[in-house]
């Protein structure tokens, strides 16, 4: 005859679920089936148990029931409340990752067991959580990607040829000289050095102005024209750089219109 065995005592938290390391998973199984599931491995002080699905989730990190996360349709519980009748798997002896299992004449036997995540993909600090016949990756914030091989630096952010350096859940850019921003998006022409329209060339780290006639200096600051140096109301005209050139109201002459023609009756 087969001995039934019932677990009493404890109550499941409703609407919650823990995050934490699943260390193996079932289905088509009732709330009590689930916690006596978990009082057969070592590991296991947790479940949760997904109403709508019949889906039992051992857990190896009880959760007080404030840091459990709301989640509808979850139910969780630790076992620390529950209890059944003392047999040789109850209370606990068996070694770490056991299974224990009641033999004849109520002998103890701790079985190793597999999971999907023992030989799982899962990169970069990921935690495997098992699932009943495969398992998922459960990336750290900022890394993504079915197996979390994608990094806060893959999507390529620093531009301008800067280097990405990951800083925990994100990146940091170590920009090129000259070049500045949380991207290195600025160039040394992104702050328009270059006045009255002069055009801005990136040279090496730093940026070189190619003056508009008439104009000149490392900005393109200067005027051949400004302050005006045709005198007596001659028009000044930029030959380049800083040459110019005047031209004298009526009765005057000379390069800057500052002699006077003389009349002679």
């Amino acid at each position: 005859m087969v001995k039934i065995i019932n677990v009493t005592g404890g109550v499941y938290q409703k609407n919650k679920i823990s995050n934490t390391h699943v260390i193996k998973a079932s289905e088509m199984i009732g709330p009590k089936g689930c916690v006596k599931d978990c009082m057969m491995y070592t590991d296991c002080n947790a479940v949760n148990f997904h109403k709508d699905r019949s889906y039992c989730e051992l857990l190896d990190d009880s959760y007080s029931d404030q840091e459990a996360e709301n989640k509808y349709g979850v139910y969780f519980t630790n076992i620390s409340k529950w209890t059944k009748d003392n047999d040789a798997c109850w209370p606990k002896t068996c070694p770490t990752k056991t299974r224990c299992i009641v033999a004849y004449r109520n002998e103890r036997l701790c079985l190793p067991f597999d999971t999907p995540c023992d030989n799982n993909k899962c990169q970069n600090g990921a935690s495997c959580i098992n699932s009943v016949r495969d398992y998922s990756c459960r990336c750290l914030a900022g890394y993504y990607g079915q197996y979390c091989e994608l990094t806060p630096c893959s999507s390529g952010p620093c531009r301008n040829a800067g280097t990405c350096s990951i800083s925990g859940s994100t990146y940091t850019c170590t920009c090129r000289h000259g070049y500045y921003g949380a991207q290195c998006q600025l160039t040394p022409c992104s702050s328009g050095p270059c006045r009255n329209a002069g055009t801005c060339s990136i040279s090496g780290s730093t940026y070189t102005c190619t003056c508009r006639h008439g104009y000149y200096g490392t900005q393109c600051q200067f005027d051949a024209c400004s302050p005006n140096p045709c005198q007596n109301l001659g028009k000044c005209f930029p030959s380049g750089g800083t040459s110019y050139n005047c031209a004298c109201s009526s009765g005057w002459y000379g390069t800057i219109c500052n002699s006077k023609y003389i009349s002679i009756d």
